[in-house]
């Protein structure tokens, strides 16, 4: 299923453009395009650039609080992160490396494998989602649910057969449950 491929190829992400960042170091990158690459490339691994600040216990307020989330960890953040990486690595003349995981080319291939797998999820999400609503229907929801007919089973057998019958005592423990709702 694409939603079980997807974390797969993103698993890669940080590792992989970690070392394009290190070879882009390695091929004698400018500090100013190895200071942006390493934005992107601290963006990729979920890293703050700066520190999110302490409770100081001498004031009133907790200062930690004031602190909010610098992720950027989502699927469609990490295929532009990977792109503008890719972009920069591009511009450097001595970016040249031997491995063929880390040549622009395969980095590339990486990306549109990014985001294929992305697409591919959301391409699956509507029909998926469509099914469970059915399914729900099927098991909870529907005049003729599952839980309603297991429901009036159990009714008549305690009509018919007695709430002190053996049959009944052996189903009277079944608990059937409607989505977020407490069954009988």
């Amino acid at each position: 299923m694409a939603g079980n491929a997807r974390p797969a190829i993103f698993d890669l992400v940080a590792p992989r453009m970690g070392a394009a960042f290190r070879m882009a170091k390695a091929s004698g990158a400018d500090k100013p395009v190895l200071d942006d690459l390493n934005t992107y490339r601290r963006k990729l691994s979920g890293q703050r650039k700066s520190k999110v600040p302490k409770d100081n216990p001498n004031t009133p307020e907790n200062e930690a609080n004031k602190s909010h989330s610098a992720s950027q960890m989502s699927y469609d953040n990490q295929i532009g992160n990977v792109d503008a990486m890719i972009a920069l690595l591009s511009n450097i003349s001595s970016y040249k490396p031997n491995e063929d995981e880390l040549k622009m080319a395969s980095l590339q291939a990486f990306v549109a494998e990014l985001r294929a797998a992305n697409d591919a999820v959301s391409t699956n999400f509507v029909p998926f989602s469509q099914a469970r609503g059915v399914r729900d229907e099927v098991l909870y929801t529907g005049k003729d649910c599952v839980v309603n007919t297991a429901l009036l089973a159990k009714a008549y057998v305690s009509a018919a057969f007695g709430s002190q019958s053996a049959l009944y005592k052996n189903i009277k423990g079944l608990r059937f449950h409607r989505r977020g709702k407490k069954g009988q």
